[in-house]
């Protein structure tokens, strides 16, 4: 008999079906029992005979069910059950005392990460991984409904690697390599053949860094496209798509969009409109900003001393750039980018880079690339910010940090 999901019994009232899960608890009562079975869908109840169930079924226990699915008003999971027929233990777990089965919100954070396997199936991680699903289903689907299409980029790279301590240097068969930090580099060079992409795949960062907000693999969602008016119309439709996936979990009639000059942020906090702001600055001044806490937060053209050397400049110095800041934390960074060959190699030099370690780069430039820009949204640091966990690594599967590589 075809397996039938969970979510799908009401449509199954009084008729016969299969479900297979995983046994998250069994009651006993005198000649029978209450199974309570999860799936990926969702809970049920199952009453099933002594005579029927072969053995007792401990919590995690892969089993399937056959039986007829009735109605009680009783039941606290959907106000239905299935009276089971049959049953069988698919598999059974090695149980020890240290493997968590249940969340009792007494776990730490280093065993909740020690643990994967067994935490992973806790309500909370399930939901984490699958609103990070959610999210980038809708990106992608707003995005190609705007012409766009997903590409794929190298992870392992040269030019552009050699980005100092934040990058993580690896041997490639006798050969330097790194890990790439982004593929804004090939987006650009993608330019001039698709106009509008967009890519989701794992950033790296060699940073050593033991905070709540730092990773050293993270998932990141880049877009670039040509053509785009001006800044306003590339941060417009960050802010628009980062609402939109915020909204899976979080949706309000109108969200809020704050956007400030980054000069005239900066006279908020120390009235001197000086350059750079410390950790405690920042939160003072996006609380200041966005008092709320549900706004977008949006700081835009800071000057060219801030930013890398792909990003155009424009008026008094400043550059065509923005960040989005959401509950306090950025979320979002993006720019237009320099188009004109005379201009990046003049970037170049005056950033100090070795022109002739960017060769493939170039060519692009030197065939002649479109007007663009584009934006890169942080997927791991948005979902904990929508779920409201402090710690990011509370909504990875498997995240790495300086002192974390296994799982």
């Amino acid at each position: 008999m075809k397996r039938t999901l969970i979510k799908d019994l009401p449509i199954h009232i009084l008729e016969e079906v299969s479900v297979s899960g995983y046994v998250e608890r069994q009651k006993k009562m005198k000649g029978f029992s209450f199974i309570t079975l999860r799936d990926r869908s969702g809970v049920a109840q199952i009453i099933v005979s002594s005579k029927t169930l072969p053995e007792s079924m401990s919590s995690e226990y892969c089993a399937r069910f056959i039986g007829r699915v009735i109605n009680n008003e009783q039941s606290q999971y959907g106000g239905i059950e299935i009276q089971a027929s049959s049953s069988e233990v698919l598999s059974r777990g090695m149980r020890g005392s240290n493997i968590p089965l249940r969340d009792d919100g007494k776990i730490s954070l280093e065993k909740l990460l020690d643990r994967r396997p067994s935490t992973l199936r806790f309500p909370s991680q399930r939901e984490a991984i699958k609103l990070q699903s959610e999210i980038l289903r809708i990106a992608r689907t707003r995005l190609e409904e705007q012409d766009f299409i997903e590409v794929q980029t190298p992870k392992i790279i040269v030019e552009g690697g050699a980005g100092g301590s934040d990058s993580f240097h690896i041997d490639y068969f006798d050969e330097d390599a790194w890990l790439a930090q982004s593929p804004q580099l090939y987006h650009q060079m993608l330019m001039g053949a698709h106009e509008r992409i967009f890519e989701v795949g794992p950033v790296f960062r060699a940073q050593n860094y033991a905070t709540q907000r730092h990773v050293n693999e993270v998932t990141s969602l880049d877009v670039s496209m040509a053509f785009p008016e001006s800044l306003d119309e590339l941060r417009c439709m960050a802010t628009t798509l980062v609402s939109q996936m915020i909204d899976a979990r979080k949706e309000v009639p109108e969200r809020s969009v704050v956007t400030v000059n980054y000069l005239d942020a900066m006279k908020v906090i120390n009235g001197t409109g000086a350059q750079r702001m410390s950790g405690p600055e920042k939160l003072d001044l996006y609380k200041k900003l966005a008092p709320r806490g549900d706004e977008l937060l949006v700081l835009q053209r800071t000057p060219a001393s801030t930013t890398n050397f792909t990003v155009l400049t424009g008026e008094n110095g400043l550059s065509e750039n923005f960040k989005i800041i959401y509950c306090g934390q950025e979320v979002c960074s993006g720019s237009m980018r320099i188009s004109s060959f005379e201009e990046i190699k003049y970037s170049m030099k005056d950033y100090g880079i070795n022109s002739n370690e960017f060769g493939s780069f170039l060519e692009a430039y030197k065939c002649g690339l479109p007007p663009h820009g584009g934006f890169s949204i942080g997927i791991n640091r948005l979902t904990a910010n929508i779920i409201g966990v402090e710690n990011i690594k509370e909504v990875i599967a498997f995240p790495r940090d300086p002192r974390r590589l296994r799982p």
